[in-house]
């Protein structure tokens, strides 16, 4: 990644015992502008605009940065990772006036292609969403595919794959389509023997997820929180992962990283088009079904993975040999020598 100081206000749930990197910094929104209308870095790597709750500190940053040295080139730069539509990011799933959503629209649309430089988008569907504002299509801007690097592997599970396992690692709750899972789960036990469902996570649903794999335990197992190592020995050994993502208010699965373990891994992915990896994966001949009629078509789905599985190899093989968000920072910031950036 191209050397920066990077700042941020809090950490997420499953980072709060993590040891950081020396040039990370958690500080305090006020302490961040002075920190921005001090720097002399060139490039302000900042949160996507489409991160609502965040704008009007998006706004304020940006006028900070752009107006403490008026005359200095200044770019603002982003990776953009949303593909959910702005009226859901607005108004979750209140209903909210059409007028109101057409004019934060256009501001929107005007302020982005204004402030930004460059803008990398994550996958296709950040890219869709990003160009329906108006202008944001003039400001250069590239689709490099949120992909996990290729790394070498001796695939020692592959002889294990034989067996017809689906394994799901998600955090239990209800928008990553855990219900949707399990109401089509019988149609899958009934028309593939010896199949078996591994549930990896934990979460807020977590009760009702035991109660429901305790009715079957030869083809549902729910294994818990597992450390990262053996959460990846367990997708290992699967023929297939599934990651279910329905809509919930605000939040649309953006990429999904458990479909990044499932590739690294070799395995046939069945997902839904909530991601925004959706176009790709479809490419790459993986099964993506619609997520508002998921419990519909997850059982076919999930029956054709397991008996029509993708080559590892072959899925292997798709990915790149740079990691996708590595590629979209070096592209968004040029690696130019001796360029100062600060995110």
């Amino acid at each position: 990644m191209t050397p920066a100081a990077t700042y941020f206000f809090q950490r997420k749930y499953d980072l709060v015992s993590a040891e950081l990197p020396s040039n990370l910094h958690q500080v305090k929104f006020t302490e961040l502008v002075r920190i921005l209308a001090c720097s002399k870095a060139e490039t302000l790597e900042i949160q996507e605009p489409l991160w609502v709750r965040l704008l009007a500190k998006h706004v304020c940053m940006v006028l900070v940065w752009k107006l403490s040295r008026p005359f200095a080139r200044r770019d603002v730069v982003s990776y953009a990772m949303e593909n959910n539509d702005l009226h859901s990011l607005m108004f979750g799933v209140r209903r909210g006036s059409p007028l109101t959503v057409v004019l934060f629209r256009w501001i929107l649309g005007a302020y982005v292609s204004l402030a930004y430089t460059r803008i990398a988008f994550a996958s296709e569907g950040s890219r869709i969403v990003y160009h329906s504002l108006p202008f944001v299509s003039r400001v250069p801007s590239r689709v490099i595919d949120n992909l996990p690097q290729l790394v070498d592997t001796d695939d020692a599970h592959t002889a294990r794959r034989t067996c017809l396992q689906v394994v799901v690692v998600a955090r239990i709750e209800r928008r990553k389509g855990i219900y949707e899972l399990m109401a089509a789960w019988p149609e899958v036990e009934a028309a593939v023997a010896n199949v078996s469902l591994l549930i990896v996570g934990d979460g807020p649903d977590r009760a009702p997820v035991v109660e429901w794999c305790a009715e079957s335990p030869t083809s549902r197992e729910y294994l818990g929180h597992l450390d990262h190592e053996e959460a990846q020995d367990v997708v290992a050994s699967a023929r297939c992962l599934v990651l279910p993502s329905v809509r919930s208010g605000r939040w649309r699965e953006q990429i999904g990283l458990p479909i990044h373990e499932g590739l690294l891994k070799g395995l046939t992915v069945v997902t839904t088009d909530e991601t925004g990896l959706a176009t790709w994966l479809i490419e790459h001949g993986h099964i993506v079904v619609s997520g508002s009629d998921a419990r519909k078509h997850l059982g076919p789905a999930l029956i054709r993975a397991l008996l029509h599985p993708l080559d590892p190899a072959v899925v292997r093989a798709s990915l790149p040999l740079t990691e996708g968000r590595v590629i979209a920072n070096h592209w968004i910031n040029e690696r130019k020598a001796g360029r100062q950036k600060i995110e």
